[in-house]
């Protein structure tokens, strides 16, 4: 099945390498759909497309070295496996956890919090030596690691890979739960256990062995390669993130990097395919604070309804009212469903059909999606979580101040200000109910502030003149819209499937590289003034779900197999950049 590139790249190797396999992702929104209405019967391997709507790209193979080589089958080595097992191990005992008050830069650099962060810059340092010896370190807004391979060629636009440092938090109510202790880095000798074995320093160890293991070999890049390891992503990556892009863009100018990836997909195993999801298109984000303030007092002379009974009405009323669930031309998962169609065999003439008549009615198509589950249902429509409720000091007090904070991923024809409405509608009646005024906040806009009684603007004064109470509407800090999906007529799409299938796809398969949209959200989407070329893709291969642990809950956990071929992946993505005349 294997194609060679010539057009636009320099000569490459007859024999590519063997490789092995890895995960990243959780559960995989493509994979749901098609186990569920894409295929029927037996499916065939038609010709790779290099035309349609994801052209898929020719194998890239970097040309042949022989120091790099042996490097390169180093990594299929037992000794090399619990080489990397040991270092990926250690680096989740650094509790590098971000919490959201310390958002947009809300805690100081000497907060105590950021101590596990400096242990782990000084881990890094100490297990990649080459890596700190070879490349230029730079420490953005105090936390935030850059790191600068210089090329050779001053004039070609850099690459950049990217990675976070940071954690979610471990509720300590949840420790028992844990197979292993959560900061231990435990290897079982298949598995390592731990907060962050799949988000994201699984990817962040693979990039770094991978530069270790190409210095080693004596590479130097014709191309500057750039790493970015932001603090905070967990959090917004408003002070991370935020800060590298503001760097790199007074460094280099706007759309001056070739691509970047970022944390995502993997490529899994489907039916007799492989699938190599790869994130071009992001929702949006944005977390909402609802707060009902109330005057307190006595609990023995109780009002009828207390602040937690109003917040708890609310609550009810957003969850009783989902966002409505539309398909739409510009989201990523058509793409996505049509790359399918062109590159893999038969076809349910079901979702032909649907596929084809979208123009007049995209109802049999969005009812043939949700078969797919939650996953199929949120690339669709306006997820809300309502995931902190807080209210309330003492049982025989009555609560003044109640919030919750609901978060949000847009869909892509949503925005910010329409979350808002949405909420603003439902919260209106209930507040009018309760004499309530209303206040809309923007954390991070103050000019869009405004405050209502009973459906008019009013001021502060008059409010709490006239009302009973507040209820404040806050759109939280770190927010975004929607993403643009990234074109796939580009050198760089046509780069990064070719690598994918060079280093993925052994004798007789079939790798279908398939544009995706990324339910969640990662450090890329603070770059686009920097590039147009953004990419979700965690560089590996899968078995299958049991390579990969859960995300942000108990006993996170990923197979060395997976992990070790991350690193063979970036390993051959940097030196196809370097070589290729992108």
């Amino acid at each position: 099945m294997s194609t060679t590139t010539t057009a636009r790249y320099r000569p490459i190797g007859d024999h590519p390498p063997t490789y092995g396999g890895r995960f990243i992702s959780v559960t995989l929104l493509v994979l749901g759909v098609t186990s569920v209405v894409l295929f029927w019967g037996s499916r065939s391997h038609p010709p790779v497309s290099a035309k349609g709507v994801c052209p898929q790209g020719d194998k890239i193979f970097p040309p042949v070295v022989p120091s790099l080589q042996a490097i390169l089958a180093e990594f299929e080595t037992v000794e090399y496996r619990n080489h990397s097992a040991d270092i990926f191990g250690k680096s989740l005992t650094y509790a590098t956890e971000s919490f959201d008050d310390m958002r947009a830069n809300g805690a100081p650099p000497e907060d105590p919090r950021y101590l596990p962060f400096k242990a782990f810059h000084k881990y890094l340092e100490d297990a990649f030596p080459l890596v700190h010896k070879n490349l230029k370190r730079e420490f953005v807004n105090h936390h935030s690691l850059l790191y600068t391979w210089q090329g050779s060629d001053k004039f070609s636009r850099p690459m950049m890979l990217e990675a976070h440092l940071d954690v979610v938090p471990v509720n300590q109510n949840t420790w028992h739960e844990w197979t292993h202790p959560p900061y231990s880095g435990f290897f079982d000798g298949q598995f390592i256990w731990g907060r962050g074995a799949g988000d994201t320093k699984n990817s962040l160890i693979a990039i770094l062995e991978a530069v270790e293991a190409l210095i080693k070999g004596g590479f130097r890049p014709t191309k500057t390669i750039l790493i970015a390891f932001g603090h905070d992503e967990e959090i917004g990556g408003l002070g991370g993130a935020a800060s590298i892009a503001s760097t790199l863009l007074e460094r280099y100018g706007p759309k001056s990097i070739e691509f970047i990836v970022d944390e995502g997909y993997t490529v899994i195993p489907d039916g007799d395919n492989l699938l190599a999801p790869v994130g071009t298109q992001e929702k949006g984000y944005v977390d909402i604070r609802v707060k009902v303030d109330v005057p307190g007092g006595h609990s023995s002379v109780p009002p009828d309804h207390t602040g937690i009974g109003i917040i708890s009405r609310i609550v009810t009323a957003f969850e009783d009212h989902p966002f409505p669930i539309t398909v739409t031309k510009n989201n990523a998962l058509l793409t996505s469903l049509q790359c399918l169609v062109e590159n893999d065999g038969k076809i349910d003439p079901e979702l032909a059909n649907a596929l084809s008549d979208i123009e007049k009615n995209n109802e049999p198509l969005k009812q043939l999606l949700l078969k797919g589950g939650p996953e199929a249902k949120y690339s669709l429509t306006t997820s809300q979580a309502i995931d902190v409720i807080n209210g309330g000091v003492k049982a025989n007090a009555l609560p003044e101040s109640t919030f919750f904070i609901v978060n949000h991923r847009i869909q892509i024809d949503w925005s910010i200000q329409k979350v808002v409405e949405r909420h603003l509608s439902l919260v209106q009646p209930i507040a009018s109910q309760f004499d309530l005024a209303v206040q809309v906040v923007f954390a991070d806009n103050s000019a869009n502030t405004f405050l209502t009684y009973r459906g008019s603007r009013v001021t502060k004064e008059k409010a709490a003149k006239l009302a009973f109470g507040t209820v404040t509407i806050e759109v939280m800090p770190a927010n975004s819209e929607p993403m643009p999906a990234t074109s796939l007529r580009t050198e760089a799409w046509k780069l990064l499937s070719g690598t994918i299938r060079a280093v993925h796809e052994q004798e007789g398969e079939h790798i279908i590289v398939v544009p995706n949209l990324a339910l969640g959200n990662a450090d890329m989407r603070h770059m686009h003034e920097i590039t147009d070329n953004t990419f979700n893709f965690g560089g590996g291969r899968a078995r299958g779900p049991q390579d990969l642990g859960p995300a942000h809950t108990v006993n996170e956990f990923i197979s060395i197999d997976t992990h070790v071929s991350a690193a063979k992946f970036f390993f051959t993505l940097i030196r196809n950049y370097s070589e290729a005349e992108v």
